[in-house]
């Protein structure tokens, strides 16, 4: 099987170049860089992930399919693996023969190409069995987590801020069934926060995106409401090589995909879209004063498997709301936002947890959006973060015209 020729980038931090005596002992990162693509179409296969095998680090592709992953040095002589569903898991030794462009090849079965047990081939049995298995795929104690957040805000029509964070997560480890909202079960502070100016028209409404919202879109809300008519199950497709039922599900209000393991029947990953739902908030000192309103809400959760438990691994939100600011709420046209929020957990360590003070502990409402802690460039390059996508590249472009249109102003 042909590939492209690749060249591992290895950054060695501390310029061996510059320092002939340098042992590899010393250094403590390097750098694998490249992009993945599908083997067919060269398209490029976004949200891949990217991990050592038999470690718990990891890293996912942006959009463009593009990745950097900064790996401790001492997994110089481990194997690199990238995993997508719907695709043939890749694997290669990190100091021998590699790729900058790294081919996956398509792996989906049409149903008729596999036997499915008479039992297992009704796509409202298979989610409600996931459902009903959460608890035993989740993991059986807390566990600890490093996690990158990244979220952009936009007002009316240009981006108006952008943040990003590094978090440590003591997760209880408790996965209930999907329609409990009492709690997120997780203790959660940031470690590093940077981010750019705001640029908001109105800052007297609270946007960003609630801690609490962005970990409740595991997509199988108020389940036990579903009809049978509604799910469809399409293929059986490859995920880390095990077998993954494809489902869809639709409704007036909602359409989600589900992909669900043959073998322990746990969620590998959910996608769900839900259509306008109507809220009145107090968004501001006088609960008269504005109307919120959820016009479009996208989700997925995907999830990564250790030590034959289910852990989250990459969450996404993109939420558009509309806010009315007037007592006289005909007198004003609404005020469009969109909030767009990716959470990456690039380290997970099982049975761990770590003491947090009161004072560090995030509440479960909390925006990160709005946070204010002192930022150290330093930090961040050695951090595994998802690459730039072309969202970053317009809201740069908005920030730039906003600023200048600040400026003349003057």
């Amino acid at each position: 099987m042909k590939h492209h020729l690749f060249t591992l980038l290895i950054s060695f931090y501390l310029l061996i170049l510059l320092v002939p005596n340098l042992t590899l002992a010393q250094v403590s990162f390097f750098k694998i860089s490249g992009k993945i693509i599908d083997k067919e179409t060269n398209e490029p296969i976004p949200y891949a992930s990217i991990g050592i095998r038999g470690k718990t680090i990891g890293t996912v592709s942006n959009m463009n399919g593009n990745f950097h992953f900064t790996v401790p040095v001492n997994c110089l002589n481990d194997s690199l693996f990238v995993s997508c569903i719907g695709y043939a898991s890749y694997s290669f030794a990190i100091k021998g023969d590699s790729k900058s462009t790294i081919s996956l090849t398509r792996k989906n079965f049409r149903l008729k190409e596999v036997t499915v047990k008479p039992k297992w081939d009704d796509p409202k049995k298979i989610v409600k069995e996931a459902v009903k298995r959460i608890r035993d795929n989740a993991p059986e104690a807390p566990y600890l987590c490093n996690a990158y957040y990244r979220e952009f805000i936009k007002e009316d029509s240009l981006y108006a801020k952008k943040v990003e964070a590094a978090l440590t997560i003591n997760d209880s480890g408790e996965q209930m069934p999907f329609w409990y909202f009492e709690s997120i079960h997780k203790d959660i502070r940031v470690d590093e926060l940077r981010k750019s100016k705001s640029y908001f028209k109105y800052p007297e409404i609270n946007y960003g995106l609630e801690l609490q919202y962005l970990f409740f879109t595991n997509g199988l809300t108020i389940l036990k409401y579903y009809s049978d008519h509604r799910f469809s199950l399409d293929s059986i497709c490859f995920f880390d090589n095990e077998l993954v039922y494809s489902i869809s599900y639709k409704s007036f209000w909602e359409s989600s995909k589900f992909f669900i393991s043959v073998a322990d029947f746990a969620f590998v990953k959910v996608i769900r879209k839900e259509y306008p739902i109507r809220i009145t908030r107090n968004l501001g000192k006088n609960e008269r004063d504005s109307v919120f309103e959820i016009t479009e809400d996208s989700s997925v959760v995907q999830y990564t498997k250790i030590n034959q438990k289910w852990y989250p691994k990459y969450y996404y939100v993109n939420q558009i709301n509309k806010f009315r600011r007037s007592k006289n709420l005909m007198s004003m046209p609404f005020v469009t936002s969109v909030d767009i929020v990716e959470l990456l957990v690039n380290n997970i360590f099982p049975g761990k947890q770590i003491n947090m003070s009161k004072k560090e502990k995030l509440e479960e409402f909390a925006r990160i959006s709005i946070l204010i802690k002192d930022s150290h460039p330093e930090f961040w390059e050695n951090y595994n973060v998802i690459l730039p996508n072309p969202v970053e590249k317009q809201a740069e472009i908005d920030f730039e015209k906003q600023e200048n249109r600040h400026d003349r102003q003057k």
